[in-house]
C-alpha cells in the first residue's frame, strides 16, 4: 500500500504537470480557430508549457525511475532554463512599442551551451556513474565529481535564470506601462495581470533556493513543496486564462519577422 508520504511527492509533481498538459490542449485547440496570426503571438507561451511538463515529466522519472532520466538528463536541463527565456520572449512580443525591437536570439546561446556540455560529459561518463550521482539525490556518494557538480547544478542555474527573467520581465513592463499611460489614452490598465504573474514568481524563488540548503527528498516532501506548487498551478492557470480571453494588446502591428 502507498504511504501518505509516496501520494504527496507523487502529487506535488504530477499536479503541476497534468496542468501544463492542459493547458496546452486548451489553448491549442482555441488557437486553431484565431488563424497564423495567434499561432506566432502565442507560440512561447506554447514552448513555455511545453517546457513546464518537460520539466516535471523529468523530475518524476528522476525521483521514480532514474534509469530513464539518466538518458534525459541534458533535456531536463534544457528545460529548466528555457522555461524562463520562453516567458519572458512572450512578454517581449507583446510590450513592443518599437517595430524595430527584435527578441535576440543570444537568449538561447547559454542554455545550449550549459546544454551541450552536459551531453558531452553524459557520453565520456559510464552509464553506471550517472545513475550512481543521480540516485544520490544531490550528495555526494564518490561518484564522477565533474559529472556530480556538473548535473546537480541545475537548481542553482534555474533560480539563475529565474530571478534575471523575472527582473528582465519587470523591467519591458514598467516601460512598456510607461509609454501607454503617455500615449495610448484610456488604456491605462494594459497588461496590468503580467505584474500579478511576476508577483506569483518571485514567490516561487523560494524552493530553488532551499534545494541548495537541504537534501532534495527533504524539500520535495514539505509543506513549503506543496504552497510552491499551489502557487504554480494558480500561475498555470492565470497565463492560460489571460492568453485565452487576449488581455493584451500589441501596439506594433507590423508583421514581425522569423526572429520577433
Amino acid at each position: 500500500m502507498i504511504s501518505l508520504e509516496n501520494l504527496y511527492a507523487l502529487f506535488v509533481i504530477l499536479a503541476p504537470a497534468i496542468t501544463s498538459f492542459a493547458a496546452l490542449l486548451i489553448l491549442t485547440f482555441d488557437t486553431m480557430r484565431g488563424g497564423s496570426g495567434e499561432w506566432r503571438l502565442r507560440s512561447r507561451v506554447f514552448l513555455y508549457f511545453t517546457s513546464t511538463l518537460v520539466s516535471w515529466i523529468s523530475l518524476l522519472l528522476y525521483f521514480h525511475v532514474p534509469e530513464i532520466f539518466v538518458r534525459i538528463n541534458w533535456l531536463s536541463y534544457l528545460a529548466f532554463m528555457l522555461i524562463q527565456v520562453y516567458f519572458y520572449g512572450f512578454i517581449f512580443k507583446v510590450t513592443r512599442i518599437d517595430a524595430s525591437e527584435r527578441f535576440s536570439w543570444w537568449h538561447y546561446l547559454l542554455p545550449g551551451l550549459i546544454t551541450l556540455g552536459l551531453l558531452v560529459l553524459q557520453l565520456v561518463t559510464p552509464e553506471a556513474e550517472q545513475l550512481r550521482v543521480v540516485m544520490g539525490r544531490g550528495e555526494y556518494g564518490g561518484s564522477e565529481r565533474l559529472f556530480y557538480f556538473y548535473s546537480n547544478s541545475k537548481m542553482a542555474v534555474r533560480l539563475a535564470f529565474t530571478v534575471v527573467y523575472t527582473m528582465l520581465a519587470f523591467g519591458r513592463l514598467a516601460r512598456y506601462r510607461r509609454f501607454v499611460a503617455a500615449h495610448a489614452s484610456g488604456h491605462p490598465n494594459l497588461l496590468r495581470w503580467v505584474l500579478g504573474f511576476l508577483i506569483l514568481s518571485v514567490l516561487l524563488f523560494v524552493i530553488p533556493s532551499l534545494t541548495l540548503i537541504y537534501s532534495r527528498n527533504a524539500v520535495l516532501n514539505s509543506v513549503v513543496m506543496g504552497i510552491h506548487v499551489v502557487v504554480l498551478l494558480v500561475q498555470y492557470c492565470y497565463l492560460c486564462y489571460y492568453v485565452l480571453t487576449g488581455h493584451y494588446v500589441t501596439l506594433v502591428k507590423a508583421a514581425p519577422s522569423m526572429r520577433g
